[in-house]
């Protein structure tokens, strides 16, 4: 599975909590208060694949990053959970600014 968050406008995105939900209910941490001031998650991609983690990067975030936890466990036990309704839960932990997720997207794969 990938998550590719394509627009989140935030200005300081050390205070984000990025968390894929599942269809199962499963809660999967992509970010995790990664960034500190910078800015912004535009066209990053969230694969278990990808090489460089998340937490090693910097903002703005954009191209391939693993996410803090492995996207499996979205889907929960063997995977078998890809029905219901999938959400991006984007938690900012602090106060004082303010952002918007514009758009993002879920690729599931089944092999």
């Amino acid at each position: 599975s990938r998550v590719r968050v394509d627009n989140l406008l935030h200005t300081f995105d050390g205070d984000l909590v990025l968390t894929l939900i599942g269809g199962n209910g499963a809660r999967v941490t992509l970010s995790q208060r990664n960034g500190s001031g910078g800015d912004d998650y535009i066209e990053t991609l969230f694969s278990d694949a990808c090489p460089t983690p998340i937490a090693s990067g910097a903002p703005p975030y954009s191209g391939c990053f693993a996410p803090s936890q492995p996207l499996g466990g979205a889907s929960g036990e063997n995977g078998q959970a890809a029905a219901g309704t999938w959400q991006l839960e984007v938690s900012d932990q602090a106060g004082g600014d303010v952002g918007q997720l514009n758009s993002w997207t879920l690729v599931l794969c089944t092999q």
